[in-house]
């Protein structure tokens, strides 16, 4: 990349960089094209660079655990899209993006990963706020991919908020567009949060049974966020009196999250973790 002359190609080349090592969550990787691409933004004043930089920033940010600094870059993102579209981002129609020469993805996964980041850092109400602000943007831009990508996530961010009938209202969503779309990884994700809703909700072998398949399927599509997933699982196994595999699996999350970096769900982790056993010595202390 670093040798092509033209500054636009250089800039499509770095974002394509960078979409590929998140994809597959390599987070060193990706922060260094990232900080090419900023610098590649700042001195050429191109704000789609900058735009896919700060996004991309805020995304290895949340993902990596420095929630600060995600906020920071995500706020920056976000700053940058009103200033291009000065009656709000929100509210200017689908083809803001394509006048704007932004990226429909990088300006969505900027409110998307806002809300994440301000969910851990104990700003319930901001995270919702940039949850659903990232839901009607992605639906006026009428980018299906970008759609997809803020359904999942703000299932995720619903799910955090313990809305499980939000949560499956979203998911059915994605279900519905991944078909559309025939993305596997998009219907995988959609899968696994309909299963956790109806888990808690309506049946917890079924949903169960829907969450497992959707991991199986995400782990064969990305690497990204497949710590928290799995967590998240096993949590929902605990509850459901599957002590064994729930163990099992958050071991496996643990263990992945150390070897690519991805430390976005560390803390919950090592709280799980701690949880179940105290739980198991408890049974076999009565047994």
């Amino acid at each position: 990349c670093v040798e092509i002359d033209d500054q636009a190609l250089l800039s499509r080349a770095l974002m394509g960089s960078l979409s590929i090592h998140a994809l597959r969550g390599e987070w060193p990787q990706a922060s260094a094209v990232a900080q090419q691409l900023l610098e590649l933004g700042q001195s050429t004043e191109n704000p789609a660079a900058l735009l896919a930089a700060f996004s991309g920033l805020a995304e290895i940010c949340a993902w990596q655990g420095q929630f600060c600094a995600a906020l920071e870059h995500a706020g920056a993102a976000i700053e940058l899209i009103k200033s291009m579209a000065p009656s709000m981002a929100l509210s200017v129609g689908p083809s803001s993006a394509t006048h704007a020469g932004l990226s429909p993805f990088a300006q969505v996964s900027a409110y998307s990963y806002a809300a994440f980041a301000a969910w851990m850092l104990g700003y319930p109400e901001q995270a919702k706020r940039h949850s659903e602000d990232s839901i009607k943007l992605a639906m006026q831009l009428k980018h299906p991919t970008t759609q997809l990508f803020a359904l999942h996530y703000a299932a995720q961010v619903k799910l955090f908020l313990r809305l499980p009938d939000e949560v499956l209202v979203l998911s059915e969503a994605q279900i519905e567009l991944g078909r559309e779309q025939q993305s596997r990884q998009w219907l995988a994700g959609g899968h696994y949060f309909r299963g956790i809703a109806r888990a808690n909700a309506i049946s917890g072998d079924e949903g169960i049974a829907e969450m497992r398949e959707g991991l199986i399927a995400l782990r064969n599509t990305t690497s990204t966020g497949l710590s928290m997933l799995s967590a998240i699982f096993a949590d929902c196994l605990a509850q459901h009196g599957c002590m064994d595999e729930a163990l099992a699996t958050l071991a496996q999350a643990r263990d992945f999250g150390e070897r690519i970096g991805e430390r976005l769900y560390e803390a919950e982790i090592h709280r799980l973790l701690g949880d179940l056993k105290l739980t198991q010595l408890g049974e076999h202390s009565h047994a």
